[in-house]
């Protein structure tokens, strides 16, 4: 069995686009798969100079993609994606795809099973299995489009290269946001609790000007990795159903306890005084930073490193993967 993985087409899966979430799964996934015996071929669907006649010149235009599938580029990323695969499938390879709906054509034509593989939108698309990153988010779009349980499906959470986080057992003095700066990932809670209590603010990302705070704007990978894992805590007071919000578990990895709310995945990966805070109003976050010294740093590394190394959810994937071949036999009562 082989895995067809296609990125999106907007961006190259390297450390460079590390911004984004999506892209930065795709890059991690190659590894992760072969590790656990898979042959895993990664398809570009647009070069360079096809990236750039749609205006996408570098990371710093990630956000720009429109995912409606009826614009000219899903038109030839579907179309080149299918010529690709085509050239080299197998009967019994997956095609897994990170982007949904967009990609329906290539579902419709590619004749192989597609498995949605990290779905963290709500567009997902027909005729395909269905990988959340989360319970709550898989919850979510069940009741959004009315779908009833299918037993093919699975919650699979992201992975991450733990050798890239140091755990800092003893941080700098000042608190971290990492994320875009928009009204939605709640920055401005972080800025009105942190200028209240007179903490440092270092915030990193995209988006508009922060009005308190050190606002470094979007940074190398190594360079947000270096500030969460030195900030007494980070901030992700995230107000949407959160599908996974990744930087939270790294954070994590360094032993950087996070500060957060009651909305979606955070109710599977934050437990109160032991790695973090989950927040309902605004007493809690100011609290949350009055208590945060006295959680044990080492032991939220351990605890995420056992849950979201690239090795222990490769082993999922590779279950996963196994269990859809019983389809091509009793599948249900294989």
């Amino acid at each position: 069995m082989k895995l067809h993985l296609v990125n999106l087409p907007h961006t190259e899966a390297t450390d460079a686009y590390s911004a984004c979430a999506y892209t930065g799964k795709v890059r991690r996934f190659v590894p992760m798969m072969e590790a656990q015996g898979f042959e895993v071929t990664l398809h570009q669907p647009l070069d360079q100079r096809e990236r750039e006649a749609f205006g996408f010149f570098g990371p710093a235009d990630y956000l720009k993609i429109d995912f409606n599938p009826e614009l000219p580029m899903w038109k030839l990323t579907n179309a080149n994606v299918l010529q690709s695969i085509n050239e080299v499938k197998e009967p019994d390879d997956i095609v897994c795809i990170i982007t949904g709906t967009p990609h329906q054509e290539l579902i419709d034509h590619i004749g192989l099973k597609c498995v949605e593989f990290g779905i963290g939108y709500t567009g997902i698309c027909n005729n395909t299995f269905h990988v959340y990153e989360s319970h709550a988010w898989r919850n979510f779009v069940s009741g959004r489009w009315n779908m009833d349980h299918k037993f093919f499906d699975e919650v699979i959470p992201n992975s991450y290269e733990t050798e890239r986080f140091p755990i800092v057992e003893e941080p700098d003095d000042y608190f971290a946001f990492v994320g875009r700066t928009i009204d939605k990932k709640g920055y401005r809670i972080a800025e009105q609790v942190c200028e209240e209590l007179g903490k440092e603010l270092i915030l990193v990302g995209q988006g508009q000007t922060p009005t308190y705070g050190d606002y470094r704007g979007l940074q190398p990978y190594d360079e947000v990795i270096k500030v969460m894992s030195h900030a007494k805590a980070l901030f992700v007071p995230t107000t949407y159903i959160a599908p996974f919000e990744g930087v939270h578990v790294e954070a994590q990895l360094c032993g950087t306890p996070v500060i957060t709310t009651d909305q979606g995945v955070f109710t599977e990966t934050v437990t109160n005084g032991v790695n973090g805070f989950r927040c309902k109003m605004y007493r809690d976050f100011v609290e949350a930073v009055e208590m945060i010294e006295e959680l044990d740093r080492s032991q939220i590394a351990r605890d995420a490193r056992a849950r979201f190394s690239l090795e222990t959810v490769g082993m999922q994937y590779a279950n996963y993967f196994e269990r859809l071949s019983t389809l091509s036999g009793k599948g249900w009562y294989d």
